[in-house]
């Protein structure tokens, strides 16, 4: 039992940390990422791994987000857990958009996983702020970030894959990948 005290008290820690950062330098890393595609598009060597450092970085930030708030006593557990999904998906949906736009295998399961996963906790927070208006699970940037990478999941979703792949948008899909699509 006090093993896992520490090890919580521990995460709460990364998350404060965690939070700091993504105050800071979020839109810095965001910049780099942007920055990093039009790299990729422009098949500049190294541009693979370029693209993956700011994606990875953003990713492994909203993960150890989501423990930021675990040590906020005036939370629910419910409002918790639905901060912690949000970011847990959130960090999910920014590996798939990495996997979508590399051309590695899986891309397609973890792009519906993180929609699936931010639709649904798009639903919680809203039915959450409906019932206790004055709720702090939402920062000033929730709502940008759920709209954003929900338009980016649903442009790699929606949008054929022979044309992101002509205007060297995405790699092409892997062929294990592409036989199970064809299937």
């Amino acid at each position: 039992m006090v093993n896992t005290r520490s090890r919580q008290v521990s995460l709460v820690k990364i998350g404060e940390f965690t939070l700091t950062l993504l105050g800071k330098y979020e839109i810095h890393i965001i910049i780099i990422a942007l920055f990093s595609v039009i790299l990729n598009i422009l098949k500049v060597q190294f541009g693979e791994i370029i693209l993956t450092i700011p994606f990875i970085t953003l990713s492994t930030l909203y993960y150890a987000r989501s423990y930021a708030m675990s040590g906020n006593d005036t939370v629910t557990i419910r409002e918790r857990n639905i901060d912690k999904f949000y970011y847990y998906t959130l960090s999910i949906a920014i590996l798939g958009i990495l996997f979508q736009l590399n051309g590695w295998y899986g891309s397609n399961f973890i792009l519906t996983f993180g929609g699936i996963g931010l639709i649904i906790s798009v639903v919680l927070i809203l039915i959450l702020r409906v019932n206790h208006v004055d709720s702090k699970i939402l920062d000033k940037n929730t709502i940008p970030r759920i709209i954003i990478i929900l338009a980016i999941l649903l442009l790699l979703k929606l949008l054929p894959h022979k044309l992101l792949i002509e205007n060297d948008i995405i790699r092409d899909i892997p062929k294990l990948e592409q036989e199970d699509k064809d299937k």
